[in-house]
């Protein structure tokens, strides 16, 4: 019996040693200058970056909303040269739309905890749940988003005709891209 062992036992310290030297070679310290190891490690740690954190940082392309038309990019928004004014009619919208995302992120977090304390019990009642979704939209949520909707149309009566014009022309391309998309 320890005729069969002592093969497993070999080929075990052979893997062993095999590893312990690969170890030891990717530890040692390459001929290569000190500038290129560097450039390898904010390589490596871009691509370390959950995919979620890179999707959050895509969606900051937004920089100001026309209700009832969408988004408008921060590249749009910079060659329409605001003045002070404008900026600061700009920043409180975003503002508010940040306050009202994480209001409504805290919302559903509260109504998923509802529904899994329901779960936890054995005994859902669908109707209900409709109901206290229906009344937090109309009393949190209605409210507070007629108000980001009324700041959102300050910014675009403070822009100039020709501001105007522009985030139209941007709106329009955006819409004739999004149709031709539907079309294929």
């Amino acid at each position: 019996m320890s005729y069969f062992k002592i093969p497993a036992l070999a080929k075990f310290a052979v893997l062993t040693v095999v590893f312990a030297l690969q170890g030891a070679a990717m530890a040692a310290p390459s001929d290569a200058p000190a500038s290129a190891t560097q450039s390898v490690a904010p390589a490596s740690a871009s691509q370390t970056v959950p995919r979620a954190t890179k999707r959050h940082h895509e969606k900051k392309g937004m920089a100001l909303v026309v209700p009832g038309f969408g988004t408008v990019k921060h590249k749009v928004v910079n060659s329409l040269k605001l003045n002070d004014s404008q900026m600061k009619l700009l920043a409180d919208a975003q503002a508010a739309q940040d306050a009202f995302q994480k209001s409504l992120h805290d919302l559903k977090r509260t109504a998923r905890q509802e529904q899994k304390a329901q779960l936890d019990t054995g005994k859902i009642d669908p109707h209900a749940a409709q109901k206290a979704a229906d009344d937090m939209w109309k009393k949190d949520m209605g409210a507070s988003r007629d108000q980001l909707t009324q700041k959102w149309l300050a910014v675009w009566d403070a822009l100039d005709g020709a501001q105007q014009q522009k985030v139209t022309a941007y709106l329009k391309e955006k819409a004739d891209k999004h149709t031709g998309h539907r079309k294929d």
